[in-house]
Formats: C-alpha cells, structure tokens, sequence
C-alpha cells in the first residue's frame, strides 16, 4: 500500500465514522427529545381529559366539555394547530376504543409533530407521535350503571337462574346479567344462565339497550318458560366498584343482649345488633331510621342467620340501612306477612341517621352484606311486600322468590349468584335515583 494512498482511506474510515458517530448523536439526542415529548403530550392529554371530565361532573354542554379540555391541553403546551399539533376532543370516545359512545367518558387524542435535530439525515419527513386519554365523569351513578340484576360469580354455573313458576319483570331499563364465563357449558344444569319451569322473565326497556345477557352460554330448559327479549350469551364481564365498609363505631352497642326476638308489635332502634328475629302470627316490627349493623347469628338457626322474618311476622322500615358484617349470618325474610322495607331517598332530603361515624351516606342502601360474608341473602313475603333501596351482596347467593301476592323489588340487586323462583309475581323496579349512588368524581383510563 502506497503512502500517497493512506490519506484517503483516512478520510473515508472518518466519514463511516461521523456517520455512526451522528446516528449515536440522533439517537441520544432526538430519541431523548422524542421521549420527552410523549411523556409531556401524555400528561397534557391526561390534565385535559380529566379537565374534561370534571366540566361533565359540574353540568356544562358538550360544546363547553369540549372547549374546557381543549383549553387545558393549550394550558400545558399543545394547541390545537394542525398540521403540527392536533388536540381532538370527544365526548363520548369513539370506536374503536371499549367506552365508544358512553357519555360518562370523555377522550382526548393528541398528535404532535416534532422536529428533529440529527434523525431528519437518516430519513424524510418530521417525527409524527400520537398519545390519548380518557377519563370518567360519575355522575349520580349506582354501583352497576344499567343491571337490575347481577351475578358477579364467574364460575358460578348458573350465576342467574329462573325456575318455578313467577312471572318476572324487570322495568326500568335495568338489564339482567350473568358474570359466569365461557368454561361453563351449555349443559343443561351447566350454562351460565338457566331459565327453566312455567313461568317468564320480561325486560321492559322503551329504548332497546337493556336485556338478558350471560358471558358464557344461556340456557333454557323446556319449552313453556318465556324470556323476552331472547337471552344472549357472549356479554362482556362487568365488575361492581364496590363503596367503603359501613363505620358503624358510632353506634350504640347492643350486642351484649344477644339476639333480639319480636313476637308482638315492637319498634327497635339504629346501633350495633347480634341478630334480629321477628316471629310469629302477631309480630309487627318497626324499625325506626337509621343504620343497622348486625355481628352475629340467631341461635339454633341453621342455616346462619343474622336477620330473620317468619311466620306472619310483619316488619316496617322506612330510611333504614342493614348492614351484615363479616361474621354476621345471612338476611332472611321468608314469612307470609308483608314486609316493606326502604332505604332512604338519594334525591330526597340528607337523613342524619343514615350517615356513619366516617361521613358516608348510606341513603339508597338498603342491604349491605359484607363481601367476605358469603351467607344467604333470601328475600320473599305475602302479599305486596316490597324492598326499596340496593341490595348489595357480592358474597352471598341471593333468592327472590315470589307467593301469593305481588312481590315489588323497587332495587338494584347486585350479588355472588342469582336464583328468581315461586309461584307469585315479580316487578323488579330499576330506578337509579332510588338507588345508592357514588359520589361524584373522575378517573382517568389510558
């Protein structure tokens, strides 16, 4: 190799050189600009689309919903200015996203144009990243926006079922869903849902949107029991946002006297109770406002119960809130008298009595079984008996079963397992405003 060579082999062992040299640079330099940039466009995505959010919370129009978050994305750096800078602001989210058209969200989609200091040598054009942000308004929301009637047991088969003979109907727009998945079979005593006997389970929904629905297989048996509309298997599972424990520290304590048994007409008051029973043909119980935390269980009663109404016993509750803690029996109310029982207004006026020692109010409320309490929820009675208020039961395999009369569930029953059965009527009431409602708020979903 000559000397008069050498230099020129320098030159290009340094430009192979200063190429990787500037690719190292490109990519420590615009590889930092370009993280940064996200890290800063996500953050304005998420302000906005809580911003925005929070403008469905406080009632503004959807022009103003979309302004205000447009706004505080500018806030933080990113005006909508196309083709540079893109700030769309939907609400409700559009497909494909899982929350497209539900109007409790709001999405917020940026696309930014950013450019480079070295990369722009390796290829053409300007760097083009796009990030989004949703965020949920709760906006006097019950617990499962939607379902009068949910079985959250995912290996429960059947989680809802329908036998005997009452005709069921459900009013209101409320649904009807089973959480069970797909690895129940659509066996006869295996589906997710079972409808079964003579009797019908109607939902009555003027819009359309509510129905009958398993996420696994539904199956009817025979062929006298009418479903309308028509089950449908292959739903997507819901889960229940479950509200804080009850503080019932607050409470008087009477749980020393052990069980409190009512044979004649009685009135018992709020506080900390180990069990309630009402018995017998002469039995009328009435139970003033306020909340009722029961511990333990009846003597001699098998199964567990921490609530008890037989016989002809009839029990009255107006603005009342039972809660079952985790030691607690179940709540059974399975006598031919009438019960009627109902929490207490969630649009009407506060019930002192009704807010815990934690601030919690507990109107709509009505039964409130501890989720690690797995004991029977049975609720039946005589003629025009009634339960007003959630049903919240997570644990527990709650049955409705109607008589002789009409049986008026004026609720939102949310349980482990679901059983709809006797020989009366049913009319199951969703109405939300009747119903336990979460605080307002916003969360944000990516």
């Amino acid at each position: 190799m000559s000397r008069d060579s050498q230099p020129g082999q320098v030159l290009v062992i340094f430009a192979l050189v200063l190429v990787v040299l500037l690719g190292f640079a490109a990519f420590a330099l615009d590889g930092g600009n370009i993280y940064a940039d996200r890290r800063s466009a996500q953050a304005a995505a998420d302000t906005a689309a809580l911003s925005g959010a929070l403008a469905i919370v406080e009632g503004y129009a959807g022009w103003q919903v979309a302004e205000v978050a447009q706004y505080r994305a500018s806030e933080n750096g990113y005006t909508h200015n196309p083709p540079d800078t893109s700030v769309v602001v939907n609400w409700p989210p559009v497909s494909p996203h899982p929350y497209a058209g539900d109007p409790g969200y709001v999405q917020v989609i940026i696309t930014h144009r950013l450019d480079t200091i070295f990369a722009h040598l390796f290829y053409e054009g300007a760097f083009v990243q796009s990030v989004e942000a949703v965020a949920h308004a709760r906006v006097n929301e019950d617990l499962l926006p939607g379902y009068a009637v949910y079985a959250e047991n995912e290996s429960a088969c059947p989680a809802v079922e329908f036998d005997g003979n009452p005709d069921t109907t459900v009013t209101g727009g409320g649904s009807i869903h089973a959480n069970s998945t797909q690895s129940c079979s659509c066996a006869a005593s295996g589906a997710a849902g079972v409808s079964r006997g003579t009797g019908s389970v109607t939902v009555v929904d003027p819009l359309g949107r509510a129905g009958i629905f398993s996420v696994g297989c539904w199956k009817k048996m025979g062929s006298t029991f009418v479903s309308a509309p028509p089950p449908q298997g292959g739903a997507s599972p819901e889960t229940v946002d479950l509200p804080p424990v009850p503080d019932c520290s607050a409470l008087p304590d009477y749980t020393s006297e052990g069980d409190k048994v009512y044979n004649g007409v009685g009135t018992i008051s709020p506080g900390r109770y180990d069990s309630i029973y009402a018995t017998s043909a002469h039995a009328v119980l009435t139970m003033q406002p306020g909340i009722y935390c029961l511990s333990g269980e009846l003597a001699g009663v098998s199964p567990r119960q921490a609530f008890q109404i037989d016989a002809d016993a009839a029990v009255l509750g107006s603005d009342v809130m039972i809660y079952l803690g985790p030691t607690a029996g179940g709540f059974r109310a399975a006598g031919s008298g009438t019960t009627t029982l109902a929490a207490g207004d969630p649009s009407g006026a506060v019930v002192p009595a009704l807010i815990d020692a934690s601030g919690e109010d507990w109107r709509g409320m009505l039964i409130y079984v501890d989720p690690s309490n797995t004991n029977d929820v049975h609720l039946s009675g005589g003629s025009n008996s009634s339960f007003t208020g959630t049903i919240l039961a997570l644990g527990s395999r709650c049955t409705v079963q109607g008589g002789g009369g009409l049986l008026a569930m004026n609720t939102q029953l949310l349980c482990d397992s679901v059983r709809i059965t006797g020989n009366g009527n049913v009319h199951i009431d969703y109405d939300p405003a009747r119903n336990y409602q979460r605080e307002d708020g916003i969360d944000l979903f990516h």
